[in-house]
């Protein structure tokens, strides 16, 4: 069933709807199955981006109410995952950067542990990921996320890296998937119900990607291209909405990554607008990680039908924010703007 609504909360969202059409009688304990996307924006085809080929995303959505709009309430890692995890406000946690994380509150999957679960965390679920096993009971497992995410620049010849050397099963995200049916296998056969998490990377930056989806979009960059004012900054909006950047400088590919770039473009400059090839650049990574994140779902989607978890386990998939990738002039998050919130 596809639903428009809007909702600050997709978990939340989530409840809600399920309590408005069970009585207390009617509602079953189900096990929980909670897919975690990192900056990743409604760029799917089930959202109307036709030129997006994400099958398992639609296998998914096919089985599942559909949130339309749902939007983070501060558009950054830390405290939009707080929120969603204890099920407050970020001005009630407190949190609204990377300062601070959500105790003395207690986390959902806790309660879950209280009612008798076995819960696991796999990747990047939290900001600060925690092995305390009062949140992740059975397995938790963030494979050193944080410190890869800056250490796989020195990988990369440029902004975007299409990489036709790593293989695929060895980039963190294949591992994650990896690690959660290693730990899924083990906890199907608990007599307890479970929580299995499972956060990954991409497409958060830095954009490095194995090389055949990003081949997969070659010669397709009219389908997400934008007009010269679509990446200006609105001048009907006040200069301090204006937030640029994940870095100053945008690095060209060359040679398809095979050699170090050699060609800059300078960002930052609120009267400016984004480059239209740096937007098209930008944008064919993004979309080729969330095509190689599909296969992924897809691996998890499978192992749902093997073992016939569908009459007994929820789904819920959802991000902590979105991303701007050169809209109104601006690279990443921390905006209030659409791109960044939704």
């Amino acid at each position: 069933m596809l639903m428009k609504m809007r909702a600050s909360n997709l978990l939340l969202s989530v409840m809600l709807t399920m309590l408005s059409v069970l009585t207390a009688q009617e509602f079953k304990q189900t096990n929980l199955l909670m897919i975690m996307f990192d900056d990743l924006r409604p760029e799917l085809s089930i959202y109307g981006r036709d030129y997006m080929i994400t099958p398992n995303f639609e296998r998914l959505a096919a089985k599942s109410v559909v949130f339309d709009y749902a939007f983070c309430q501060v558009a950054v890692c830390n405290p939009s995952r707080d929120s969603l995890m204890t099920g407050l406000r970020p001005d009630t946690v407190g949190t609204y950067n990377f300062g601070h994380s959500w105790p003395p509150h207690i986390s959902f999957p806790t309660q879950l542990v209280r009612s008798g679960y076995n819960t696991a965390g796999i990747g990047k679920i939290f900001h600060w990921e925690s092995t305390d096993r009062n949140i992740w009971s059975f397995d938790a497992w963030d494979n050193h996320w944080y410190d890869y995410q800056g250490a796989e620049t020195a990988h990369m010849n440029a902004s975007i890296m299409p990489d036709k050397v790593l293989p695929e099963e060895k980039f963190r995200d294949s591992l994650f998937v990896d690690r959660a049916l290693s730990t899924w296998s083990k906890m199907v056969k608990e007599p307890k119900p479970f929580m299995l998490a499972v956060g990954f990377k991409l497409p958060h930056l830095a954009i490095h990607v194995p090389y055949k989806y990003y081949e997969m979009y070659k010669g397709k960059s009219a389908a997400w291209r934008l007009t010269k004012r679509e990446l200006r900054f609105p001048y009907s909006s006040p200069e301090i909405s204006y937030r640029c950047c994940a870095d100053f400088n945008f690095q060209y590919l060359r040679e398809e990554g095979r050699l170090r770039f050699n060609r800059t473009a300078p960002l930052g400059d609120i009267n400016g607008h984004f480059p239209e090839d740096a937007h098209e650049e930008l944008m064919h990574g993004y979309i080729a990680g969330i095509t190689y994140l599909d296969t992924q779902l897809g691996r998890l989607l499978d192992f749902m039908d093997q073992n016939q978890l569908w009459e007994t386990t929820t789904v819920v998939l959802s991000a902590d924010h979105g991303m701007h990738n050169g809209e109104k002039n601006i690279w990443e998050k921390w905006t209030l703007f659409e791109e960044s919130t939704r």
